[in-house]
């Protein structure tokens, strides 16, 4: 068979198509979801509260943001489909979290009649805020957790926008 240099350029596009299309799929969902935290690193705080609220409510959570001053320590109170009521502070910060966020979601514990508490962070925690946390079992969600706490819900996502096929 002879082909000719128009085939050539249709073969390798062709390859090239296939061979980014068979890219894993996970690859493709960490790498949108850095650019996405990367995105949400450029917002203020309350951007970030209200990204994580809609989190929340993808994945059936009860929740509310708290009003932007007086709010006892959690930027966001929820119920979890099972009933508990979590408390949440949602820290976007360019620096470590330190240990009085931690002290601010677990006085938000008491105001709010909570079960459990979560940090969440597109950074990182100090290790004395790690340290209170963990004495007083607060769950946090360090960047690297977020980033995987985002892909749940992208991956439940991309499922329910994918077509099902006959």
């Amino acid at each position: 068979m002879i082909f000719c240099c128009s085939d050539s350029i249709y073969l390798l596009i062709k390859l090239a198509d296939v061979a980014i299309t068979s890219l894993p799929t996970s690859c493709r969902r960490v790498r949108i979801l850095t650019a996405r935290l990367s995105e949400i690193d450029k917002k203020d705080g309350f951007d970030f509260e209200k990204r994580m609220f809609f989190h929340f409510q993808k994945v059936g959570w009860d929740v509310k943001i708290t009003p932007r001053s007086g709010d006892h320590g959690a930027d966001i109170v929820g119920r979890e489909p099972s009933g508990v009521c979590v408390v949440i502070q949602a820290e976007r910060w360019n620096y470590k979290v330190g240990a009085s966020s931690v002290e601010e979601v677990i006085r938000a514990r008491e105001y709010y009649g909570a079960k459990r508490m979560i940090v969440i962070t597109n950074n990182y925690l100090t290790p004395k805020a790690k340290r209170i946390a963990e004495s007083a079992c607060v769950k946090f969600w360090e960047r690297n957790r977020l980033i995987d706490e985002l892909a749940i819900v992208n991956k439940q996502r991309s499922r329910e926008l994918t077509p099902m096929h006959s």
